[in-house]
């Protein structure tokens, strides 16, 4: 997953911009995830210890790419969409939500 939570009031932080020194949960269960940064894999979050219902896809590093592209395309053009927003009611995480419609990329 590329977004978590943290703090005391978890706000949500990009995998890209966060730091190994604080301690992040999965928006979705909000169990402990770990920030994984190496040389092979995108810059992402993962559980530390079970599978999440609501992130159990695999996502290859084009998948990736090509939501992180559509979701720039977006912001640049002034709309204000969210990555990965956890639909609780639907138990479904979206790649992108934006005024209030889920967009996959594909």
């Amino acid at each position: 997953m590329l977004y978590a939570k943290y703090g005391q009031n978890k706000k949500l932080i990009n995998a890209e911009t966060a730091t190994k020194e604080c301690e992040y949960v999965c928006p979705g269960c909000l169990s402990k995830v770990i920030l994984k940064s190496g040389e092979i894999r995108v810059r992402h979050f993962s559980h530390q210890h079970k599978a999440c219902e609501s992130l159990l896809e695999g996502e290859t590093k084009e998948h990736i790419e090509g939501k992180k592209y559509l979701f720039e395309m977006l912001k640049d053009s002034g709309k204000d969409p969210i990555m990965e927003a956890y639909l609780s009611q639907l138990s479904q995480r979206p790649d992108i939500l934006y005024n209030n419609t889920a967009l996959e990329f594909q």
